[in-house]
C-alpha cells in the first residue's frame, strides 16, 4: 500500500543485508518497495498488471538502471526477458499467496537464483486467521513456520530463516474478517495503523522477536 510508508520501510530494514546487487523484484506493484532499491546496481520489476508497470516506469523513470517485465513470471515466455545469468537475490513480498501452485512458483524462483543468491520472501501468516479480508484480497491462503519450510525445502531451497512479525495486528485483522467479515480496511485504518502503532510494533520487536505474527519473512539461500 502506498500509504503504508513505515511499513515498508519496517520491512526493507530487515532485508538490507541480504540484498546483493542484481535483483528481481516479482510483484513490483506501483513501485511503494522499489523506491528503497533504485541505488541498486541491477534491478527487474515485473508485475502481472501492465498498469502498474506503467505508473512504476514513471514513478522512477530517471534510473537507467532498472528493467521491467510485464508478466506472469510462471509463464515460460518470460524466460526470454529475465538475466540470463541469473540473480542474486530475488525478493517477492506479499504475492505468493495469491499464487494457487505456490511449489511451482518457488521451484522457478529457484531457477532464477544465482548458486549462493538469497530469496527474500514475505507472506501472510497465521491460517488460523484466514478470513473475508483475506478473500476480498485474493489470498488462496495464509502460511505457518513448518509448512512453509517444507514448501522451500521442496523446492531446494536451504538454510532457511523464518521470522514471524507484526504480531499486534493479528488482533485487528481477525476481528475484521473473521468477526465483522469486513472486506476491506479503511484507509483511515491503514493510516492510523502504519503511522501510530507501525514505529512502536517495530522497535519493541527488534528487542524481541514474537512467537507469532501477521506476518512471516523466509530469508532462503540457494546453495
Amino acid at each position: 500500500m502506498s500509504c503504508a510508508k513505515n511499513y515498508n520501510y519496517w520491512i526493507f530494514r530487515k532485508i538490507k543485508p541480504y540484498i546483493g546487487s542484481s535483483v528481481l523484484e516479482i510483484g513490483c506493484g506501483i513501485g511503494n518497495f522499489t523506491e528503497f532499491l533504485t541505488d541498486l546496481e541491477g534491478l527487474t520489476c515485473l508485475d502481472m498488471i501492465e498498469e502498474c508497470i506503467t505508473r512504476s516506469k514513471l514513478k522512477f523513470h530517471k534510473h537507467n538502471n532498472i528493467k521491467y517485465i510485464h508478466g506472469d513470471f510462471l509463464d515460460k515466455t518470460i524466460l526470454s526477458e529475465v538475466s540470463e545469468a541469473g540473480y542474486d537475490t530475488i525478493i517477492c513480498l506479499n504475492v505468493l499467496e495469491h499464487i494457487e501452485k505456490d511449489r511451482d512458483a518457488l521451484k522457478k524462483m529457484f531457477s532464477l537464483l544465482k548458486k549462493g543468491g538469497n530469496l527474500i520472501l514475505i507472506v501472510p501468516a497465521l491460517w488460523q486467521i484466514y478470513g473475508s479480508l483475506d478473500q476480498s484480497l485474493g489470498h488462496i491462503k495464509r502460511y505457518n513456520k513448518k509448512p512453509l519450510s517444507q514448501l522451500l525445502a521442496c523446492a531446494g531451497f536451504k538454510n532457511t530463516y523464518l521470522e514471524y512479525f507484526n504480531s499486534i495486528g493479528i488482533l485487528g485483522w481477525y476481528i475484521n474478517g473473521r468477526i465483522l467479515k469486513r472486506k476491506e480496511m479503511s484507509l483511515a485504518q491503514a493510516l492510523i495503523y502504519d503511522k501510530l502503532f507501525i514505529p512502536v510494533i517495530a522497535k519493541i520487536e527488534s528487542f524481541v522477536s514474537p512467537p507469532f505474527g501477521m506476518s512471516l519473512l523466509a530469508i532462503s539461500r540457494k546453495e
